[in-house]
């Protein structure tokens, strides 16, 4: 049972079965925050590809800032040893949970690195 003291209902972001109830801006300005504040790299593309939005975790790990970034393609990010990337990262099956998806090996600003284990 979600908690009453919130401003918002708690929901599940995605769920293909259905459509969500627009969201409040309470809950924008939280998901918005939770992005922001993320150690995580977490940017948004277009379906072609394009980098629409590039959080701070982005930018510690592959040493772009968000203006750099913004307007480029994913290719930015990808290995030039490992042009195939590409392909795996725009099929609509490279969203994964997080127990499922891979750590790959990824193309900074400075080097290409592999920053896990």
């Amino acid at each position: 049972m979600p908690p009453t003291d919130l401003p918002w209902t708690p929901r599940i972001i995605v769920d293909p079965d259905r459509t969500p109830a627009p969201w409040t801006e309470a809950e924008r300005l939280l998901l918005a925050a939770v992005v922001a504040s993320s150690n995580d790299a977490i940017l948004t593309k277009t379906l072609s590809g394009i980098i629409t939005s590039w959080n701070a975790g982005a930018e510690r790990l592959y040493g772009f800032t968000a203006a750099e970034a913004i307007g480029q393609t994913v290719n930015l990010i990808i290995p030039p040893d490992q042009p195939d990337e590409f392909p795996s990262i725009m099929a609509p099956s490279s969203v994964a949970s997080a127990s499922t998806r891979t750590r790959p090996s990824v193309s900074t600003k400075t080097a290409i690195a592999s920053p896990f284990p």
